[in-house]
């Protein structure tokens, strides 16, 4: 059986070029990925897990350790209404790894 081709969205979040073109990689695996079975396997076998780990370790690296105590930063006693694309792009990688996660 031959292999599939790698879809769009896994490889443009193989070399992002950006934070927004990430996100809208994300985006896009996400809506392919939501309600197919097929589409959820076959990113997971061109490698999206490691993709989606590999971001939400960077954004957590970039992050830092300042102001942390017992894993909640001083700074986010209140929840602050804007978010960063930096988070926006977090949010939607747990999405997406969460809809793969969903076998259904």
């Amino acid at each position: 059986m031959a292999r599939s081709p790698t879809p769009a969205p896994i490889k443009s979040l193989r070399a992002p070029v950006s934070l927004d073109s990430q996100l809208a990689a994300l985006k896009q695996l996400k809506n392919d990925i939501i309600g197919h079975d097929q589409r959820k396997e076959e990113a997971i076998r061109h490698g999206a897990v490691p993709l989606l780990l590999k971001i939400l370790r960077s954004t957590e690296r970039s992050r830092g350790k300042r102001g942390i105590a017992g894993g909640v930063s001083v700074e986010d006693d209140i929840v602050p209404d804007v978010t960063s694309l930096e988070d926006e792009v977090r949010i939607e990688a747990v999405v997406v790894a969460g809809a793969l996660g969903n076998g259904r």
